[in-house]
């Protein structure tokens, strides 16, 4: 097959949803097809995101009547009302099958946007395979905007003696920076070291001792699941991405925005070394849901299911 990817957002390289598209033009070549620049051109179109790829969806629609369209639901997309607007509305409605990225996202779903969405994991193609944790040292990976609430982990470590947070990301909404600056000047544990390269980010989670994922509103994390994938403990809020990729049973969790259990939680890591080892066995044991392998598979089992299904404007028998 042809298959074009529409990206929201896809000039920042660094963003999720590029290196999201990134990763599935790597996944749909292996699998034998053929990734395209112009969708008018294309047999199948991946877009990510309802909202911000409907136009995409509009245009390749019109051009390709008897064209699929895949919409893999990312981010905000659920957060807070998936169907919030005309465009991501009708975004759904065009589309052949949706994708979501963990189980609890499909579960949110209505009844029957449920019976065409898959779930497919997000994968790591090159993890951390060796570690050199530094004791105390905590990891942050993400970028500066109100919904990764950049700076409550910085607040709950501060005053505990032993643990240092190293925060990497850029500045993707004004005024963070000279916060996160104030708060380094204040709290000399915390760290914050701008935007990395991947290369830099899978440095730090080779020394990480735990990685803490923060988010007030999370899809599935990259980040997240590259401190999963190199057997780093996790600790994270209860946004609903992370509880569907962690498990809610999951005991490094803490309520959204709640400065106060997570600085328990960081205590208790502290002076109990069996609860880090805890985390790192359960991350290891979810790492083998987010193999390459795995997420291969899935889109190809996707891919099945799409040429199983009747010719666009196919009205039956009878119709």
């Amino acid at each position: 097959m042809k298959i074009a990817i529409a990206c929201p957002g896809s000039a920042v390289r660094s963003s999720g949803n590029a290196i999201t598209a990134q990763r599935y033009a790597r996944i749909l070549r292996s699998l034998g097809h053929r990734i395209v620049t112009k969708p008018e051109r294309a047999d199948l179109l991946v877009a990510l995101h309802a909202r911000k790829s409907a136009a995409a969806v509009r245009a390749f629609r019109h051009a390709r009547p008897q064209g699929r369209i895949v919409l893999v639901l990312t981010g905000t997309d659920l957060h807070p009302r998936l169907d919030a607007t005309a465009a991501a509305r009708d975004a759904l409605k065009a589309a052949d099958l949706l994708v979501v990225l963990e189980p609890l996202a499909r579960s949110r779903l209505p009844a029957a946007l449920r019976r065409k969405c898959l779930v497919i994991r997000q994968s790591c193609e090159d993890p951390v395979t060796q570690r050199r944790p530094v004791a105390g040292r905590i990891l942050q990976v993400g970028h500066l905007r109100a919904a990764k609430d950049p700076l409550l982990a910085a607040r709950a470590l501060r005053g505990l003696a032993g643990l240092e947070l190293v925060h990497l990301g850029g500045e993707w909404e004004s005024g963070w920076k000279g916060r996160v600056q104030a708060q380094m000047r204040r709290n000399p544990a915390y760290r914050w070291r701008g935007e990395r390269s991947a290369s830099e980010v899978r440095r730090e989670l080779a020394r990480a001792w735990l990685f803490v994922q923060p988010s007030r509103i999370e899809g599935s994390s990259a980040a997240l699941i590259e401190a999963l994938c190199a057997g780093v403990g996790v600790l994270a809020s209860r946004a609903m991405g992370n509880l569907g990729t962690l498990g809610e049973s999951h005991p490094g969790l803490f309520a959204v925005g709640d400065s106060a259990a997570l600085r328990r939680l960081m205590a208790r890591a502290l002076r109990e070394p069996g609860f880090v080892a805890r985390l790192e066995r359960i991350s290891r044991r979810i790492a083998v849901l987010h193999a390459p392998v795995r997420e291969a598979q899935a889109w190809q089992r996707l891919l099945d299911r799409l040429q199983k299904k009747e010719p666009r404007g196919h009205r039956g028998r009878g119709g």
